[in-house]
Order: structure tokens, then sequence, then C-alpha cells
């Protein structure tokens, strides 16, 4: 077995690791946008339920963590398909020059300088991630479209809410002053001469 033979299994082998790496992920992914829209929508019914503003806020901050948290997500899909299709680049090249290029200095060239060219090492190969990044993944409709709607809805909900609050009625009670009898209600005095005694 020459070094190039032993380049490519490492390579199979990295290719499978990685294959299993995006169903992990493509896993997550939508476990988190599930948990995601549970936890939005379970905010606003008890918010709408119980006329708290706050909840609809909190709507809209949750479903901004958990786009940011997808949208990691979604980029590290982005990193590990990146690497899979090079990875399949150099399976190729090495397949031919053993295939219908056999013989050929020019395939065999290509291959090896492939293999050998390679970094192996999956996590080795992602670039940093900065928020910045978030701008380019996909897919485009979670991303600029359906996060947005949450937040959105969420804030609107709680600006709803805010402008629909039921004040409290104020608390009214009789005081006697230099005039008489008196009806002070939520800071506000009214003043007359028939107002009721209040015994205690």
């Amino acid at each position: 077995m020459t070094n190039d033979d032993t380049l490519l299994i490492a390579v199979q082998a990295e290719y499978k690791r990685t294959g299993e790496f995006i169903d992990g992920i493509t896993t997550a992914s939508a476990t988190v946008r599930g948990l995601g829209v549970t936890i939005w929508l379970a905010l606003l019914g008890v918010a709408f339920d119980r006329s708290l503003w706050e909840l609809g806020v909190l709507a809209a901050i949750t479903a901004t963590i958990f786009w940011l948290i997808d949208g990691y997500h979604a980029w590290l899909y982005g990193e590990a398909f990146r690497a899979a299709l090079e990875l399949e680049l150099i399976q190729a090249a090495a397949y031919a020059a053993k295939g219908r290029l056999a013989g050929q200095a020019r395939g065999e060239l290509e291959a090896r300088a492939r293999l050998q060219a390679h970094q192996f090492g999956l996590y080795r190969n992602f670039k940093r991630f900065r928020l910045k990044d978030l701008r380019y993944v996909r897919p485009y409709v979670f991303f600029r479209l359906f996060y947005p709607f949450l937040v959105a809805v969420g804030a609107a909900a709680a600006i709803f809410l805010a402008a629909h609050q039921s004040k409290p009625s104020p608390t009214c009670k009789v005081v006697s002053g230099t005039h008489g009898r008196a009806l002070e209600c939520g800071g506000v005095v009214i003043v007359g001469s028939r107002l009721p005694v209040v015994r205690h």
C-alpha cells in the first residue's frame, strides 16, 4: 500500500465523520427551532391571557436568542458542508487517476497534489465564527423572514398590551378638613357638605 492509498483511506474516514457531523447539526437545528417556537407561543399566550406586556417583550427577546443559536448551527452546517465537498473532490480525483485517467501523468499528479495538500481535521478547517457570518447562513426563509417575524410579533404584542392595559380604579375615602367633609379619590379632593360621615 502506497502513501497515497493511506491518505485516501484517511480522507474516506474523515468524509464519513463529516457526514455524521452534518446529520447531528441538522437534528440539533430542528430541535432548536421547535423549542424556540414552543416557548415563543407559550409566552405570547400567557401575555394576552394576563395582559402582561412584559411577556411580549420577553417573547421578542426569546425569538432573538433562538435566532442566534439557530444561526450558529446553520453556520456550522455550512462549514461542514464545505469541508465535505472538498473531501468529495479529493476522492473524485483519486478515483479518476485510478480509473479513466489511469496512466496519465496529469491525472495522477492532480490526485496526489490534492491528497498531500489536504489538512486533516474537521474542526481545524473551520474559520473563526463572527456575528456578521450570520448574514450568509441558510435557509434564507428562516433567517431573513421567519425569525424576524417572530421578533416583530412579540414586540407588537408588547406595544398593544401596554397601550390597552387597564388602569386600576382609584380608591376613594371621606376626609374631614377646614371646609367640612370632603371626598378624596386618587389624590383629587372633592369638597361637599352632603357627603356621608364614615364612622369607625
